[in-house]
């Protein structure tokens, strides 16, 4: 579900190396609303991820609100599968915020 959208060997390496989360941590209230930060926010919203449905992940940036969507044709793990379009995502969302 995480590495969907990479090679077979390259997913089953990273799988190994998952580790068990808390449950807790998923029904758990915060104490902060991230749409109280007010630095510049991005979400990559991943149109092939298969742990988190896009419906999901819209649902869920639209409700915090403040975030610029940036759209990656792939899955769960963009800075896995496509490390250099990550970096390359991550900079000019940088250098928009700080000019």
């Amino acid at each position: 579900m995480f590495y969907n959208d990479m090679p077979s060997a390259e997913a089953d390496h990273y799988f190994s190396l998952l580790r068990p989360q808390a449950m807790p941590t998923f029904f758990t209230p915060v104490n902060y609303v991230a749409s109280d930060l007010t630095i510049p926010k991005a979400y990559m919203i991943c149109e092939k991820d298969l742990a988190m449905p896009v419906e999901f992940q819209e649902m869920m940036v639209d409700k915090v609100g403040g975030f610029k969507k940036i759209r990656f044709g792939g899955g769960h793990s963009p800075f896995l599968s496509q490390p250099d379009w990550t970096v390359r995502v991550i900079e000019e969302f940088a250098s928009e915020i700080c000019l």
